[in-house]
């Protein structure tokens, strides 16, 4: 079975993406406006090139995939912001047609979410660097404790530096309840 990397996965995926958007905005919606077509065709060939670097598994090929993924994430609110204000407009202006109109505005925000914004998201999840050793999986061993789980020497929860063992009472040795805790 052939291993490959997280990066270049979300890299071909990115290009059948792509590949997808650009057949979409080719065929079966094409824009006939020169700036609509432009900007129609832009994002696709941005995100194919990204896909591209991204299967490359070139140095900064996991910051090319979140910078692809934030951008279509902030294609997808501008489109739903102004999908919405669309909405706004038509059903404030023409009474029950308007009406119609926001209802289809509606599904077309739906839509805009399942195609341009969930892929992103979860691009951006795996690709989002972990830190040393992974946070979740240090997330996930350490035990959780609050301060109140621990009571002080007047039968009190403690406090976040008594709950650690970290105070020290007069005589300088530990306080009863941190070493009750250390003993258990």
């Amino acid at each position: 079975m052939i291993k490959i990397s997280v990066v270049r996965k979300y890299g071909i995926v990115d290009i059948l993406f792509a590949l997808l958007y650009l057949s979409v905005f080719l065929f079966i919606l094409p824009a006939y406006d020169t700036t609509a077509r432009v900007l129609t065709l832009l994002f696709p060939f941005m995100l194919l090139a990204g896909g591209a670097f991204m299967v490359s598994d070139r140095r900064w090929g996991r910051e090319v995939g979140i910078a692809m993924a934030a951008l279509y994430i902030a294609i997808t609110i501008v489109a739903l912001f102004l999908l919405a204000y669309t909405a706004g407009y038509f059903k404030g202006i023409y009474g029950p047609l308007g009406k119609g109109i926001t209802i289809v505005s509606y599904m077309a925000m739906l839509f805009v979410v399942q195609l341009f914004g969930l892929w992103p998201l979860f691009q951006l999840k795996a690709l989002w660097p972990q830190g040393r050793g992974g946070v979740r999986q240090a997330a996930a061993k350490a035990p959780v404790q609050t301060a109140g789980d621990v009571k002080g020497d007047s039968g009190k929860p403690a406090g976040k530096a008594q709950a650690r063992g970290k105070t020290r009472g007069r005589t300088g040795a530990r306080s009863a309840g941190a070493e009750s805790e250390k003993d258990q």
